[in-house]
């Protein structure tokens, strides 16, 4: 009996092991093939993340450059610099305003300042002699020589009008009382208000015994609040800016009326 026995606990022996051996085949299978999975994941995603990396810093570096360039061109075509102007009639030109001048773009930072005149000025006489053409002529060549300084002439009386997109707006103290007066703007405090609400930055040369707002006064030397265009035209021509000493030395513009119709008559003959 004991062969049959021994066959039978063979067969069911090998049975046994025959289905551990396929599931221990499945259950590798199973693993291995996850495994396998997880690693062409794992190889699969940090390239993917590298190419994304790669593309990502290529796109970046293209729109800096290109924000960079548009930038330049922006710059290079004056629309994002910072821009002043500086409203009068410059009858003439004067040591003050040039210091006033250098004072506001250094002090405002400024990019450019405008010497802003216009053809019949607010509260002034009519100036006839000298010539416009002649006074615009002079003030060209004081800022030939100064990259930051231009020169404009226009129909605008308001200083609100005048400082139309500008950033900065100069003035002397004097300027800022008249402005004040309600019959520059019909004599409507409101209308007053709000043309002055309209201005830019404010920047103010101190002129004595004028008051106004200390926060708005450029820091400038006292003897500029004493120079005026009429103390140069009348008493001291030393105080002219040289370009306008010298234009009055060979016509007599603003020193020597008489010899200044001289002077257009010749000009009128050649």
């Amino acid at each position: 009996m004991r062969p049959p026995t021994r066959r039978r606990g063979n067969a069911r022996a090998a049975r046994q092991r025959a289905r551990r051996r396929s599931d221990r085949r499945t259950h590798e299978r199973q693993p291995r093939h996850d495994h396998d999975c997880r690693c062409r994941r794992r190889r699969h995603r940090p390239k993917r993340r590298l190419r994304f990396t790669v593309v990502a810093s290529a796109s970046t570096t293209s729109h800096r450059a290109s924000a960079a360039t548009a930038a330049v061109s922006l710059s290079s075509s004056g629309s994002t610099r910072q821009r002043g102007v500086f409203p009068g009639s410059f009858n003439p030109p004067t040591t003050a305003h040039l210091a006033i001048s250098e004072a506001v773009v250094g002090q405002h930072r400024l990019d450019v300042l405008v010497w802003s005149v216009s053809r019949v000025a607010l509260a002034k006489e009519d100036v006839q002699r000298p010539r416009l053409a002649d006074r615009i002529a002079v003030l060209e060549e004081v800022a030939a020589p100064i990259d930051w300084l231009e020169i404009d002439v226009t129909d605008a009386q308001l200083l609100s009008d005048i400082a139309a997109g500008f950033d900065v707006i100069v003035m002397g103290a004097d300027k800022w009382q008249q402005i004040q007066d309600p019959v520059f703007y019909g004599n409507d405090p409101a209308q007053r208000d709000a043309s002055i609400a309209a201005l830019p930055a404010v920047a103010i040369a101190a002129r004595p015994p004028h008051d106004c707002p200390a926060e708005l006064v450029l820091n400038l030397p006292d003897w500029v609040g004493t120079v005026s265009s009429t103390q140069a035209r009348t008493t001291d021509p030393a105080l002219m800016a040289p370009e306008a000493a010298r234009f009055d030395a060979e016509t007599g513009a603003w020193t020597d009326p008489a010899r200044y119709e001289t002077w257009l008559a010749r000009q009128r003959g050649n």
